[in-house]
């Protein structure tokens, strides 16, 4: 007789535009996608609506360093004078590799918070990379609630930059935003900062129009990252380690890999196969291969820049 196995539950998935009103219906969430300032803005709304105006204890854990039964233990101890605590742990996905029974500890945790406790879990990827990244994953999944956290769209990305810009106290006209938008992509954090840089330039109330933010590129108040990320895409050697050379003291290296993954991402959708295609696919691998090198150790603190340049040189155009 052959027994049927019990299918784990599907996990349930919502837009971060849905959470905010139905963030009360889960006490163990799952915070999942690229976008890292919606994501930060969430986490502080969620602590908010924990401590419901009496404040909370917040203990964070990054994952694939912390213990899962610590984590456990933290999500069920309940203080004596503040009963409302906040447990999260980032880059759950990086703990596939626990024991099984750290495991079973922190999913009875989640299964058994206490009053006034809530557990999050946030993970870079989207939903579905999430789940099935590893068993780990797929478990925490199943007995939360999973929030994704993609990219907005061109025009939701539009309308926060002049949002932003109002925030700012400058006026960014439509043109300027959508300069604004093809040079940085749909990236909130990216164009946030991005943001910052043209307050801190401008007077309040001033209008930025593309004419404006040509000249602040020009006289490299602004752009010098995209210049250098779009020159490494292009496979235009010479003119990305001239711009590197500007950047390298202000950028960190993981950061400008992953902006470089984004564009070069883009850039493959966009390319026909062939040499040109063949080269980006050589870029990508290089670059996810450097930031593995990174996290992992093998690429040593100070010398993860020189390993980049020679990336850079090793995929130029022909």
């Amino acid at each position: 007789m052959v027994r049927s196995r019990r299918a784990a539950p599907r996990p349930q998935v919502i837009r971060h535009a849905d959470w905010a009103a139905r963030m009360g219906e889960s006490r163990v969430h799952v915070f999942c996608g690229p976008e890292s300032l919606l994501r930060d803005q969430a986490l502080k709304e969620l602590e908010a609506f924990v401590g419901q105006g009496s404040g909370v204890e917040v203990d964070r854990f990054n994952g694939g360093e912390a213990n899962l039964s610590q984590v456990a233990n933290a999500a069920l101890t309940v203080g004596l004078f503040n009963p409302r605590r906040l447990v999260i742990l980032r880059e759950a996905d990086r703990c596939g590799r626990a024991g099984k029974k750290d495991k079973e500890a922190f999913y009875a945790a989640l299964e058994s918070l206490p009053d006034g406790c809530c557990v999050v879990a946030t993970s870079p990827l989207l939903p579905y990379e999430f789940v099935r990244k590893n068993e780990f994953c797929k478990g925490v999944s199943a007995r939360g609630m999973v929030v994704e956290f993609s990219h907005p769209r061109p025009a939701e990305a539009m309308n926060w930059i002049l949002g932003a810009s109002a925030e700012q106290k400058v006026k960014l006209t439509p043109e300027a935003g959508e300069f604004l938008l093809s040079k940085v992509g749909p990236h909130l954090a990216e164009l946030s900062r991005e943001m910052e840089k043209i307050a801190l330039w401008a007077a309040p109330g001033d209008t930025i129009d593309v004419e404006i933010l040509r000249e602040m590129i020009r006289s490299g108040n602004l752009g010098d990252t995209w210049e250098f990320c779009d020159a490494v895409v292009a496979g235009h050697a010479a003119d990305a380690l001239r711009n590197w050379d500007a950047i390298q003291t202000q950028e960190p290296v993981p950061r400008l890999i992953w902006m470089l993954q984004q564009k070069t991402r883009e850039g493959l959708l966009k390319t026909r196969p062939g040499p040109e295609a063949a080269r980006l696919e050589r870029l990508l691998t290089g670059l996810c291969d450097l930031e593995f090198g990174i996290k992992s150790g093998q690429v040593r603190s100070g010398r993860d820049g020189m390993a980049l340049e020679i990336l850079i040189t090793d995929t130029r155009s022909s």
